[in-house]
């Protein structure tokens, strides 16, 4: 005896086969293709001592075949029978038994696959859902339903494995005189006509598709006759419909009124039930409300809830019950709690000309509902108090990074608001929280001790009079994130750059990512060569490597063979709002070479002056001065 065990997920499902003949197969559902599949063999006495039993078969994703080892009374599992993303699976598995390793006996056991309906549903125009009886198995199956002789329409819909929804494959249904009509909510729709047909045949075939690895049709018949009248009331509104309404705290809100509509009107008796709850599957009654209309009370503050009304009918000793669509109401107060601050915003110290290192925050407690938001608004102070202050332009956020230019003492505070738009029936209203104020934090920006004569300013720039003077800017920048943005360096004497020269203004991390300039530590100042010359040692990089709102005058520059551009060798990509670099009277002197043509790796507005236009003023007299010059003219 062969047995077959299929399981995917919590389905399990086993199969028995006496006697393999090549004949016989195991046909399995093709939701189960993609599953694990286990084999055993019960050994019988025909089998001689001293044999193993190997389960062949083809791996249906690059044919090779897969040789298993079977143990008597176990299952044994076999990898490798479908592939992912696809129809396909094995098709049989063969049966061999060996001997020292020779063949003596073999059997086929082909498998196949179908599929079968896993949901059926047959539905009034009342929404009732007609009993189908569906059995989960491959035969043929045949229905009797009765439906509600006054029912508008009737909704058909299914679910098969390989084809999905049947309203998404009207071909596998047809009804006799019938025309399916779509309702684009997984079912198919038709009008009953009783006058013309005592029933109707719905025939669903679930075909063969090679493709779909479906190797038998399963075919299901519904015979749907007329039953009993339907006295379930129609039910439509007044005014308002079921959907999304809001109100003010202590709004008068408007009722939402049902109109049902009944057969035999005068012999039968309508009730109502009012129904509340904070979620649409669990709902209560409401005490008392059991008129066709209901007024939600407004006196309280609340987020959505729930309402709905079941209107019963009773006629000739039976109810009838509809349900009302959802209506979902909020209570909107008219203001706010106030914010409550868990974390205030810490003072923080910092030496001029280097970018702060830490931001200002501040926390608030978890928000309760998502359409709350906090409002922050950050405001500077040059005395410890959070009144007077002046509002920093966008900064709106809960955190805050100081723009300090100056040294000394600044004090940051920052205001918080809860604030919530009422979408009302009557008018959209904006409700505010009253205003709450953090702590003032600190920022102390000191002087830094640096190396060079003068104080930074136009009249007193810092005087760079050495290699040494350059090399100590270099690393002001470099390691300690100097910008020196509006300080301005004059060149005093001609300098060379030591080998192994490092250009001014690097990546902080050393990869090429600038990370839209968060990764930078770049030159900002004003440097004047006070027509000083620049010497590049024969394989050296440039003066400066990444610069940002840049000025750069009167500089001559040399280097026998500069391995990068003349003057900014990462200027390409920088990828940053405002001008980087402006150039003007620099000049690239003649016998210099560079790696990378021109001053520049990229177009900027700037002014240049390069040797090669002094040589065409002296050959074709005044050469026009240009700004904006091109890289092809820098490249000259």
């Amino acid at each position: 005896m062969c047995n077959l065990k299929v399981t995917d997920g919590d389905t399990q499902k086993e199969y028995q086969m006496d006697a393999p003949d090549g004949e016989k197969m195991f046909i399995l559902p093709s939701e189960l293709s993609h599953g694990n599949i286990y084999l055993s063999v019960d050994e019988k006495e025909s089998i001689p001592e001293n044999c193993s039993i190997y389960a062949v078969y083809t791996n249906p994703s690059d044919e090779t075949v897969c040789r298993v080892k079977l143990k008597e009374g176990f299952f044994t599992f076999l990898k490798n029978t479908s592939v992912k993303y696809s129809y396909k699976a094995i098709r049989s598995v063969k049966l061999e038994v060996r001997q020292n390793g020779s063949m003596i006996q073999a059997a086929q056991i082909p498998i196949s696959y179908k599929t079968h309906l896993r949901e059926l549903t047959v539905k009034n125009s009342w929404g009732h859902e007609s009993e189908c009886d569906l059995k989960d198995t491959l035969d043929d199956q045949q229905f009797e339903i009765s439906v509600p002789q006054n029912t508008e329409y009737i909704d058909i819909g299914g679910w098969a494995s390989g084809w999905g929804y049947l309203s998404e494959n009207p071909d596998l249904i047809s009804i006799e005189g019938v025309k399916l009509t779509n309702t684009g909510m997984g079912t198919l729709r038709f009008t009953p006509d009783w006058k013309q047909y005592s029933e109707y045949k719905v025939y669903i075939t679930l075909p063969e598709n090679d493709e779909k690895y479906i190797f038998e049709a399963t075919k299901y018949t519904l015979i749907i006759t007329p039953g009993d009248i339907d006295y379930t009331p129609i039910l439509s509104y007044q005014g308002q419909e079921p959907g999304r309404y809001g109100f003010m705290q202590d709004e008068e809100s408007d009722p939402f009124i049902i109109q049902p509509e009944v057969l035999r009107e005068d012999e039968g008796r309508l009730s109502y039930q009012w129904y509340q709850g904070n979620t649409s599957d669990q709902m209560e009654e409401i005490e008392g409300a059991v008129a066709s209309s209901y007024q939600v009370p407004t006196d309280t503050p609340h987020y959505y809830n729930y309402y709905k009304c079941i209107v019963s009918y009773e006629i000739d000793g039976k109810t009838y019950s509809a349900e009302s669509g959802l209506y979902r109401v909020r209570v909107y107060p008219l203001t706010l709690e106030a914010p409550q601050i868990t974390k205030q915003p810490a003072d923080i110290t910092g030496v001029k000309g280097v970018p702060l290192q830490d931001k200002l925050s501040v926390e608030i407690s978890d928000i309760k509902q998502s359409d709350v938001k906090a409002r922050y608004q950050w405001y500077k102070n040059t005395e410890n108090d959070t009144t007077n202050g002046t509002l920093i332009p966008g900064a709106t956020e809960s955190s805050y990074e100081p723009d300090i230019k100056e040294a000394g003492k600044t004090y940051y505070y920052c205001r918080i608001r809860y604030q919530l738009d009422a979408r009302t029936q009557k008018k959209d209203k904006t409700i505010n929280s009253a205003f709450v104020y953090s702590d003032t934090a600190c920022v102390t920006v000191t002087e830094a001790p640096l190396p060079w004569e003068g104080n930074g300013t136009e009249s007193s720039p810092y005087l760079l009079k050495t290699a040494s003077d350059v090399e100590a800017l270099r690393d002001k920048v470099n390691t300690e994130g100097f910008s020196f943005e509006n300080t301005y360096f004059q060149l005093t004497e001609d300098i060379t750059l030591p080998t192994e020269w490092k250009p001014i203004g690097v990546t902080r991390d050393g990869k090429k990512d600038l990370q839209n300039g968060a990764n930078l530590n770049v030159f900002s100042g004003i440097f004047d060569g006070n027509n000083h010359t620049v010497i590049v040692p024969e394989g050296g990089l440039p003066l400066f490597g990444y610069v940002r709102n840049t000025r750069i005058r009167n500089l001559n520059i040399y280097g026998k063979k500069i391995a990068g551009y003349g003057l900014v060798n990462n200027f390409e990509g920088v990828g940053l709002s405002g001008t980087a670099v402006e150039i003007d009277n620099v000049t690239l002197k003649s016998g210099s070479s560079t790696l990378k043509s021109g001053l520049l790796g990229a177009n900027k507005t700037m002014s240049l002056m390069l040797d090669v236009l002094q040589l065409l003023r002296q050959w074709y007299g005044t050469v026009p001065s240009r700004r904006g010059l091109s890289s092809d003219m820098t490249k000259m």
